[in-house]
Parts: structure tokens; C-alpha cells; sequence
């Protein structure tokens, strides 16, 4: 029987215990919501591929854009107060395409700033867009018969498609004139899918010049509809109906009745199509993590009068808009993998200090055969700006059977021959009195890695003898009780 000679040390141990139980759970409990802005008449929300750079429209009203994942907003006055209905962005959040319900479509390339009325396609009831992941493929569709048309004695609604980034536009007759609610593309916008209000889903595969209708989901007053960065998998959702999934591009669809049926507004789909979300007008946020298999009700954000959703690429972060209330974001814990499918190992480093003399080395050792990719984000800060809580997208590498120094110095990680930058997510700007706490997540297709075959030994100071850093937590997926390891 170990007999402890000093309460300091017991202290110690269980503290460590203590922490070892309670990071984790606090970790990887699921959604964080935080409401942002002011209450207005939102409509639509839009984010770039990291979801850093956000922008939303309030109808009869501005645009805004945030730069830092939603903490603050600018009022982007210079392309008026509109029938603001639709925006979306590029993957960089650089190109921004806004439509007015009884207007003209709107594009931006200097992420908001500066804005281009576009009158080529004419002024119409436009009520859905989509992108390309650079924005120079723009789809955009009009609801037919609606009456802000009809001064204009127009009331047809076709689908539009512009191939130089909304300075031309042409219609594509072949899909019929109808009620275009929602628009999906893929990544190069070689696919597109497009639901009727009053009718079917329709799908294109080459870029929109001609169109098909998906009549195995059934003619149902179809809300909004989502795709998967390479168009094979669809989601779409039905107004006081069900969710409807595919992976066939729309060949074949699946009903998915465990988010019940709801007046559904919005969907929004990881670029993989893993990670779902959709809102209820009104109603809650419902997330899915396996293609919309099972629904979980996100009652932290609240019951509203939600309208608009959309989230990174990844799906770990995500932004909604609720009519005539408030912008909400939402970081994932519980889907936070590097990448989907494979073996994730995460350590969390609960100290680390943005000046020199407090350099921290850390020793990873990769035990099995395979490579592993190296991620990095900041989880907490000192600094006024607090972080975005997504990967930096700078990654490394750590091959198989190999030791590597991984090195925290100033606001920098450096990586063998890798630097990354952490700037952004330690204060932004350069400040050397910034302490900071980081995950560092390897992550592998080898079902062999876990927390005893990639290891993670840190140490601080530029002095000799070199100080521990305690506290370290590693987690790879499995049970608390045997794969969470205080350091």
C-alpha cells in the first residue's frame, strides 16, 4: 500500500485526475452557441470554407460581414437598403453574390466592401443563389408568378446561370418556369440540384444547360436543398415534411423521419456530406453527423424563427439567422475531426506563451507504419480577440516510425520544415504577453494509431533545465477511462 509522505503531492495527483476527467467531457460535449449582433429581419447567411469570414442580409435593409468567425460585424451601407433575399460567398470569402427579391443581383469581389449592381440579368423576384468554390460560377433561380414581377409584367421564374462571376447571366429554359426556393452546387458547379416549391427536384450535370427531374423524392413543397463539394450527396428538406437524403446525385433518395417533419427553411451540408444542419421556421437547429441517419435537436441556440444556416466545410462551425431576431454561431466539439473517417489523436496543451523566452518543444512520436497529418488550433487566449476555434490551415506532416520537434515560439508553430502562423488566433497582432492553450490533432487511416502509439511530450523555457509542461490531455475517440492520458 503506497503511503504519500505529502498532501501536496496528493494534491497534485488529484488534481491531475481531476483534470484528466473534466477537460474531455467540457471538450467534447457537442454544440457551443453565442448570439451575435442585433436583432433584424435576416435572411440569409453566408461563410467561407474555414468559416472565418461570414456576411449576412437583412431584409429591407443592409449586408453585413464579419471577418472573425461572427464576433464582430461591419455594416456594409454602400449597396443600400434592400429586399435583401439571398447571399453567398466563394470559399475564400473574398467573392460575395447578393440577390433582392423585386431587384437585380448584387456582386462583390473585395468581400463586401465595394458592391456591382448587375442589371444584365434584369430586375425579378430572385429568391435562391449558389457558387462555385471560386466564385466565378454563379447559378441563380427566380420564383415564378410572385408578384414583385409582375410591374415588370414578368412573372416566369427559370434558373439562371453566370460563367464570368455575375457580369452576364443567362436563363436556362429547359428546367421550366417554376419555383425555384433553393439551389446546391458542387464545388466546380459541373452538378446542380434545385427543388420546386410545388413540384420536384431537378438535377444537372453539366453546369445547367440541361436539367433532369428526380420524381423517386415525390412532387412535395420542397423548401431548400444542399450538396456535397463533388454533387453526389444531397440533402433536402420539404415544408412541414421530412428530410430527404442522397448519394447518387438525386438518382435515388431516402426519407429521414428522425428530425420529424417541421416547416424547414434552410439545410446546409459539410463538403463531404457528412455533417447536416437544418433549420424550423420556427422552431430549433437540427445537426446530423452521419448524412442526415440521425437528427439531434440544438436547444442550446434556442426555439426561433430561424431562416437561414450555413457552416465551414468541414461542419465543425456554423452560423444561423433567425427572422427578426439575431445572428447565432455554433462550434462543434463533438465532430471537431481533422478529417472525417479517419483515426483522430488529440492532445491539448493547456499552456503555452506567446514571448520567446517561453518557447515550448514538444517530442511527437509516430509508433506506427503510416503517416500522419499534423493540425493545429488555438482553444483559448488572454488577448481581447479570442479564436476562431477552427484548424489553422497550414498542416504538417509526421511520417511513420518517426520523432519530430515540434516548436511554440512567439505566435508561430514550426514543423521540421513547416511554419504556422497562429497570429490570428493569439490576439491578432503581434503581442508577446499572450498565454494561449492549443490541440494538436495527427491524424491517420491506420486503425493502429491511438494515444499509446502517437505520443506528445512538451517542455518550456530557453534555460537549461528545460520545465515540464503538465496538464497535457490526449484523446483518440475510445472510452475516458482508458484513452484519456494526463501528461
Amino acid at each position: 500500500m503506497a503511503v504519500f509522505k505529502s498532501n501536496r503531492y496528493l494534491n497534485l495527483i488529484i488534481l491531475l485526475l481531476a483534470l484528466a476527467l473534466l477537460i474531455p467531457a467540457i471538450s467534447y460535449a457537442g454544440w457551443s452557441w453565442t448570439e451575435r449582433d442585433a436583432n433584424r429581419n435576416w435572411t440569409s447567411v453566408a461563410s467561407s470554407s474555414d468559416g472565418t469570414k461570414l456576411a449576412a442580409c437583412d431584409y429591407a435593409g443592409y449586408i453585413y460581414t464579419s471577418t472573425d468567425s461572427g464576433a464582430t460585424w461591419t455594416n456594409r451601407s454602400n449597396a443600400g437598403v434592400r429586399g435583401w433575399k439571398s447571399i453567398v460567398s466563394s470559399s475564400d470569402g473574398t467573392k460575395l453574390v447578393a440577390s433582392v427579391m423585386g431587384g437585380y443581383i448584387y456582386t462583390s469581389t473585395d468581400s463586401g466592401y465595394t458592391w456591382i449592381e448587375r442589371k444584365n440579368a434584369g430586375s425579378k423576384s430572385w429568391w435562391s443563389l449558389a457558387s462555385s468554390s471560386d466564385g466565378s460560377k454563379l447559378v441563380a433561380g427566380v420564383t415564378s408568378g410572385y408578384s414583385s414581377n409582375y410591374a415588370n409584367g414578368d412573372t416566369s421564374g427559370y434558373i439562371y446561370i453566370s460563367t464570368d462571376s455575375g457580369t452576364t447571366w443567362t436563363a436556362k429554359a429547359g428546367a421550366g418556369s417554376r419555383y425555384w426556393y433553393s439551389i446546391a452546387s458542387s464545388s466546380d458547379m459541373s452538378k446542380l440540384a434545385a427543388i420546386d416549391g410545388n413540384g420536384y427536384i431537378y438535377t444537372s450535370t453539366d453546369s445547367g444547360a440541361t436539367w433532369a427531374a428526380q420524381t423517386a423524392a415525390g412532387p412535395r413543397s420542397w423548401m431548400a436543398i444542399t450538396s456535397s463539394s463533388d454533387g453526389a450527396k444531397l440533402a433536402a428538406a420539404s415544408w412541414y415534411g421530412y428530410i430527404y437524403t442522397s448519394t447518387d446525385s438525386g438518382a435515388t433518395w431516402t426519407e429521414r423521419t428522425g428530425a420529424g417533419t417541421r416547416d424547414w427553411r434552410a439545410i446546409v451540408s459539410s463538403s463531404d456530406g457528412t455533417n447536416l444542419a437544418v433549420v424550423s421556421y420556427p422552431g430549433y437547429i437540427y445537426t446530423s453527423t452521419d448524412s442526415g441517419a440521425t437528427w439531434t435537436a440544438q436547444t442550446t441556440a434556442g426555439y426561433r424563427y430561424w431562416f437561414s444556416i450555413t457552416g465551414s466545410s468541414d461542419g465543425i462551425k456554423l452560423a444561423a439567422a433567425a427572422y427578426e431576431g439575431a445572428l447565432y454561431t455554433g462550434v462543434s466539439d463533438a465532430t471537431s475531426s481533422a478529417t472525417s473517417g479517419s483515426k483522430n489523436i488529440k492532445y491539448t496543451i493547456p499552456y503555452l506563451h506567446a514571448n520567446t523566452n517561453n518557447a515550448a518543444y514538444c517530442i511527437a512520436s509516430n509508433m506506427t507504419s503510416s503517416a500522419a497529418t499534423g493540425y493545429v488550433m488555438v482553444i483559448a487566449n488572454s488577448a481581447a480577440t479570442k479564436p476562431t476555434l477552427s484548424n489553422e490551415s497550414t498542416t504538417f506532416s509526421l511520417a511513420g516510425k518517426t520523432t519530430s520537434m515540434l516548436t511554440f515560439s512567439g505566435q508561430n508553430l514550426t514543423a521540421g520544415s513547416t511554419s504556422i502562423s497562429l497570429l490570428n488566433n493569439t490576439g491578432g497582432a503581434d503581442n508577446s504577453s499572450v498565454m494561449y492553450s492549443a490541440r494538436v490533432t495527427f491524424s491517420s487511416n491506420d486503425n493502429a494509431t491511438n494515444c499509446k502509439t502517437i505520443g506528445l511530450s512538451c517542455f518550456m523555457g530557453t534555460t537549461s533545465p528545460k520545465r515540464n509542461i503538465s496538464g497535457i490531455l490526449c484523446n483518440d475517440g475510445s472510452t475516458i477511462s482508458s484513452s484519456d492520458y494526463a501528461h
